[in-house]
């Protein structure tokens, strides 16, 4: 017996159903004969298995990424592993401000700016809507990030993606240990 799967027993009408069904056909089977010609086109994905370097910079070259650690044993402990892993590197150059840091590439052929909070100054899920340090000093200088990396437990991680702008064209998500999710 085989199985009909077609568009016209797809309600149209609801848009995101009939896209998702779309992307999802052209992922099984690239020439998908259910997915009519004329559409084939709307519903293909660029591939993300790997991301230039240059779709991450800004428009004056620079990229930036914003970190956030957490209150938690993981985050506090990241945090500590991510200033020394830095600490002592050629090349990279650690502001402290209040409440975050900035490490910058200096001297190399691409310019990384890496703005993180302290593990104790991020906001929580009732004051979410409250703009904490880093994101006041991204705006100041008119930046956006493009990498975004979480760091502290899993039960944080949807604070991190609520906070995400629509600029991230990669996001890390680790927890626990420091392993990605």
């Amino acid at each position: 017996a085989s199985v009909k799967i077609g568009f016209e027993t797809t309600n149209k009408e609801d848009t995101t159903a009939y896209a998702a069904f779309g992307v999802m056909s052209l992922l099984i089977d690239a020439n998908a004969p259910w997915v009519p010609e004329q559409e084939r086109e709307s519903f293909l994905l660029q591939d993300l298995s790997k991301i230039e370097m240059k779709d991450l910079e800004s428009k004056d070259g620079v990229i930036v990424e914003r970190y956030y650690f957490y209150h938690d044993e993981d985050g506090q402990t990241s945090f500590k592993n991510f200033i020394d892993s830095f600490s002592h590197r050629p090349g990279w150059v650690i502001e402290k401000q209040p409440g975050y840091i900035v490490v910058s590439s200096k001297g190399q052929d691409r310019e990384i700016k890496i703005f993180a909070n302290e593990p104790s100054i991020v906001p929580d899920e009732e004051h979410v809507d409250q703009k904490d340090p880093v994101e006041i000093a991204l705006e100041q200088e008119g930046r956006e990030p493009t990498v975004v990396v979480h760091r502290g437990h899993i039960y944080h991680q949807q604070m991190t993606i609520n906070r995400l702008p629509q600029t991230v064209k990669l996001l890390i998500l680790g927890s626990c240990g420091g392993y990605a999710t």
